[in-house]
């Protein structure tokens, strides 16, 4: 990993890489070049680099030169320049900071902000502070390079484009808070300005006023005197005729002293307990009130979610942004939205007359206020209130807090969810996350021994149930006092009514989440009642079209419900539920009586979705839904409908990508078992099929055997050749793992011949390959290579790419077993362009895993690791648990012929106990590869330290695993 690279270029020149002063370049153009190639981030041609640093020798001389520089920069700093034959650039990449860039942006965004809005917000004055700190003195100060007048005369330049930058902004700062009365802080900008030009007539007029105003008049008589002396000496003049005016006023008084500011004005109550820093929603907030053309910022989301406090926080910390104050409107449950008035005139002490919304407009326009609008869901048919006040203010703002956005043009929109939860998984520091903070800060309150260390487990598990709303956290954290976390779980668990207070001075809708559900409840038509009802069976996700399906939806229910908060969106057709409000929305589904008729729907719809992507082999996308295939599978058996065969056999290609084998033969299982007379015996059979493969997968050969020679008599029985060709194909495979090698033979070749009766070519290449790796475990490699090259041949001549990339690769193997490494590494790059060309990543990711075996087999042990962490990290996106396990297996063994084996012995035992979880074991035939290498590693352990490396591993959870297996290979 490229290491950090920092340029310091204000008052001098400092290149450090990683803290660490980088020296040894041939000459200081060198370092003009990085210099200025990282100020100018973009391609230079090299003779305009020559001609800039070398404008005194001829241009072959001076391309000579900017050779030899570029040559010292790449031995020192090659990761961070990019070099073509005709350009020189900064590596984009690469992780340069660089101080000048960092300012100016910083001062870019602050002159565009004045020229929007004619300020600047305290947000962007505390990051104009930080990056005004970078700046130490001239650009490069005292950096010259002879005969370089090009390079120096972009220096000046850049020096006097800086300054000048740097005092316009200064001076508008500190105009600004005099302005606003804030004469100390005024005083300091104004001072840096002098040292920045210390003959700047306007600066001491600044100083001079900043300092009256202070009450510092003698400070500011000085101060002339001081602009007086540094004129004549320096310029020879005298002070202007404005500046000599105003000390003339000073000294007679006329220049009154103004009191200090007073405290911004506001009525926001003061919080009561500590704010639970949310920094991507605070950011969002800060960003849009900083933008002139956002004028209506509406904070959308679920009752509960923390938004009121979210807002108050956010105005709290900008109220001197706004001279004439920041108000806190609070609307309650009305009839009529002629109530938004009065609230708004109410918190602005203002007296009105008959004609209320004038007098309202009469006060707000001019004024620079910030208004905050909490439960605008009670007011929304009055909102074009709203849009009247905006039209006839320029400065005012709002931030509306709502369940429902207000739906006017001017609305920006930001929708709040929950606090942060931890992830799965080890976790160093759980306070960081916002969620876990709110439950131990709320827990100890009621709890004064409340311990993260002994209880964060059942934490995480409550704040995973609530997904983080603030309103769920507290009322579950208020039961610490009574039972452990693990019971307060439990009981989330077991009942929504569980989460509720006592709290006298909690809004009623907020003392339970059943009431704060019911509110919204209430607010909802029938047709939006019955929808969410019937939403509530999804269990994870969903598109329109599932929802149109299973819940009757339509395009403008989905939006009503949307925008009411009630359904989450966070990408182009995805919709979720809180997993709370899921639980409700069922309860009212239950009670509905619809229950039984919507979960069929919702059973029928994801049935159809899982076959019609197993028949387009698109599997890996299952695992988006596949919580509610589970769901699905789980009622089908509840009812002991006889869908469930058909959902369970079409899960096959999933359960074996997914390394699901252990939960698919339990659904099989269940689902062979409510198979009767009436059962159609194609429907058995393909269950008992994919029963019997997924068996067979995980080494349960009897089981296997026993269900795939059902599925053949049922074929026969039925005259489904496809389907006993199928059956014929996997007792093959089965027959060549338990060494029956004739058994396989006869296999094979009936699978053949049926293929060539039905006259399907798919299947006859497919036939013959199975024929050459029946031959390759003969170590009849000869025989084993012609089956596949017919079968290559074959597949080519049907233009059947992912079925020649795949016959490939098994011709690869013969002739890795061959030690024809050149050969085998053909057949495997042939291959990796199939997959890429039809952009199938799963084979890619196969392919992949082969040639690292390849470089294993040669030898080549480190282009092997390299090989199998592309294919793992290509793996890892389709969630293939099985070959993740055994690619992790082959990393192993790479690592313990590196002399690894430490981390080898930990991958290998990450990957057994995933593999005890998926109930997926080593099949037989490769256990003495394992073994073998196993005894080797343990052959240079200590057998404690054997033991302690199995123990790390078994800790290790399979994403860590892969990270471990990534990291590990990329430093070595």
């Amino acid at each position: 990993m490229t290491q950090p690279l920092e340029i310091i270029t204000l008052g001098g020149l400092t290149i450090q890489r990683n803290q660490v002063v980088v020296t040894g370049f041939v000459s200081r153009k060198v370092e003009a070049l990085l210099v200025y190639l990282a100020c100018e981030p973009r391609e230079h041609p090299r003779e305009f680099l020559a001609s800039l640093l070398w404008d005194d020798v001829p241009q072959a001389r001076a391309m000579a030169n900017l050779r030899m520089a570029l040559s010292s920069l790449q031995q020192q700093l090659e990761d961070y320049v990019v070099v073509t034959r005709q350009t020189i650039a900064i590596n984009p990449y690469s992780p340069i900071k660089i101080d000048i860039r960092e300012l100016t942006t910083t001062l870019d965004k602050a002159e565009l902000t004045w020229a929007r809005a004619g300020r600047l917000p305290r947000s962007l004055i505390h990051d104009l502070d930080e990056a005004l700190s970078l700046y130490h003195g001239d650009f490069l100060a005292g950096f010259h390079l002879r005969d370089s007048r090009g390079f120096d005369d972009w220096r000046l330049l850049e020096q006097e484009r800086l300054r000048a930058n740097m005092i316009a902004i200064l001076n508008r700062l500190a105009e600004q808070l005099l302005e606003q009365r804030t004469y100390a802080e005024g005083l300091d900008y104004a001072s840096r300005l002098l040292q920045l030009d210390p003959l700047r007539e306007e600066t001491h007029r600044l100083m001079m006023q900043l300092q009256v105003g202070l009450g510092e008049r003698s400070a500011a008589i000085a101060q002339y005197k001081t602009c007086e002396r540094l004129l004549q000496q320096e310029l020879g003049v005298e002070p202007s005729a404005e500046t000599i005016h105003l000390y003339q006023q000073i000294v007679q008084g006329v220049v009154e002293t103004a009191a200090p500011a007073q405290p911004p004005k506001h009525n926001l109550p003061f919080p009561s307990t500590p704010f639970i820093e949310r920094p991507a929603e605070q950011m969002q907030i800060a960003e849009r009130l900083d933008r002139t053309d956002c004028r209506l910022l509406s904070l959308v989301g679920p009752g509960g979610t923390g938004k009121t406090r979210l807002a108050l926080h956010a105005a709290l910390e900008r109220v001197e942004d706004y001279h004439d104050g920041v108000y806190l409107v609070t609307f309650n449950p009305v009839d009529s939205p002629a109530y938004l008035l009065p609230p708004i005139a109410a918190a602005l002490k203002l007296k009105t007359s008959d004609n209320p919304i004038e007098d309202l407009l009469d006060y707000l326009r001019d004024k620079r206020m910030l208004l905050i609008l909490d439960n605008s869901e009670y007011v929304l048919e009055g909102a074009s209130v709203l849009d009247e006040i905006l039209n006839h203010t320029q400065w005012l703002k709002i931030i509306a807090i709502s369940r429902e956005r207000l739906q006017l043009q001017q609305e920006w929109v930001l929708p709040i969810g929950g606090l942060e939860c931890p992830p799965a998984g080890p976790v160093t520091d759980p306070e960081q996350y916002g969620a876990v903070q709110l439950f131990a800060y709320s827990a100890r309150r009621v709890q004064a021994h409340f311990s993260l260390d002994q209880d964060f487990e059942g934490v995480r598990r409550v704040c995973a149930l609530v997904e983080g709303m603030p309103l769920g956290l507290e009322l579950a954290s208020a039961w610490t006092s009574v039972m452990s976390v693990a019971q307060i779980a439990t009981q989330i668990e077991q009942s929504l009514g569980f989460l509720e207070t006592a709290l006298r001075n909690v809004p009623q809708r907020h003392r339970s989440i059943r009431a704060l559900f019911e509110h919204s409840w209430t607010m909802l038509n029938e047709a939006e009642r019955d929808t969410l009802t019937r939403l509530s069976v999804f269990q994870n996700k969903f598109d329109l079209q599932s929802a149109e399906a299973v819940a009757e939806s339509t395009p403008a229910i989905m939006l009503s419900l949307v925008e009411k908060s009630l359904v989450r969106s966070s990408v182009k057709d995805s919709y979720d539920l809180h997993s709370l409000l899921r639980r409700y929305a069922g309860e009212k589904l239950q009670e509905s009586g619809e229950a039984s008729a919507t979960f069929e729907k919702h059973a029928r719809f994801f049935t159809q979705r899982v076959e019609a992507d197993a028949a387009a082999n698109q599997e890996e996308r299952t695992i988006e839904y596949y919580e509610d295939a589970r769901a699905a599978l789980e009622w089908l058996a509840s009812t002991r409908n006889t869908m469930l065969l058909r959902l369970s056999s079409a899960l096959d290609g999933f359960w074996q990508r997914s390394g699901y084998l252990g939960e698919g033969r339990e659904w099989l299982d269940r689902a062979i078992e409510l198979v009767d007379a009436d059962t159609p015996a194609k429907l058995h059979a393909g269950a008992l099929n994919v029963a019997g493969k997924l068996a067979w997968r995980q080494g349960d050969f009897e089981i296997a055997g026993k269900y795939l020679q059902q599925t053949a008599e049922l074929a026969r029985m039925i005259e489904d050749n496809t389907l006993l060709a199928s059956a014929l194909m996997y007792l093959g495979y089965l027959s060549l793992n338990i060494g029956d090698h004739e058994g396989a033979r006869d296999f094979f070749a009936e699978n053949l011949e049926i293929a060539r009766i039905l006259k399907n070519q798919n299947m006859i290449a497919k036939s013959l390959g199975n024929l050459g790796l029946l031959l390759q475990e003969l170590t009849d490699y000869a025989a084993s290579k012609r089956y596949l090259e017919e079968s290559v041949a074959l597949a080519e001549q049907m233009n059947e790419d992912e079925l020649t990339l795949v016959m490939l690769s098994n011709l690869g193997v013969t002739e890795l077993k061959l030690q024809n490494f050149e050969l085998a590494e053909q057949h495997y790059q042939r291959a990796l362009g199939l997959a890429r060309k039809i952009n199938s990543r799963i084979n890619m990711a196969i392919t992949l895993v082969n040639l690292g075996e390849l470089k294993h087999f040669a030898g080549n042990l480190q282009e092997a690791a390299v090989a199998y962490a592309e294919g793992l990290e290509r793996l890892r996106e389709f969630g293939d648990k099985l070959s993740l396990l055994q690619t992790l297996e082959m990393i192993a063994f790479v690592l313990i012929d590196q002399g690894n084996f430490e981390t080898a012995i930990q991958l290998y035992e990450a990957a057994a106990a995933e593999r005890k979880i998926l109930s997926t074991p080593v099949i037989p035939r490769e256990h003495e590869r394992h073994k073998l290498f196993l005894d080797r590693a343990r052959e240079q352990f200590s057998q404690s330290a054997y033991a302690k490396a199995q123990a790390v591993g078994q800790t290790l959870s399979l994403d860590q695993a892969i990270d471990l297996a990534l990291n590990d290979i990329q430093a070595s």
